[in-house]
């Protein structure tokens, strides 16, 4: 299976969260790459997370409209 498609992405962050995050991946034997692998986990997790928040809202907002008829 080839590796899929990658891009660059420059981060500022605060320096407590770049070493608590290095901690927590030195602590797992990570290797080289994990940071990336992380973060973009969380990315999709937050994204996923963001999505299904919506849908519920909308999903609320759809049943308190429609129980008023």
């Amino acid at each position: 299976m080839s590796e899929p498609e990658t891009t660059r992405l420059a981060i500022t962050w605060s320096k407590q969260a770049d070493f608590a995050l290095r901690s927590y991946l030195g602590a797992q034997s990570t290797k080289k790459g994990d940071i990336s692998k992380f973060i973009e986990e969380a990315v999709r997790w937050r994204i996923f997370h963001q999505t299904a928040q919506e849908a519920r809202e909308n999903f609320a907002a759809f049943l308190r409209t429609n129980s008023r008829r």
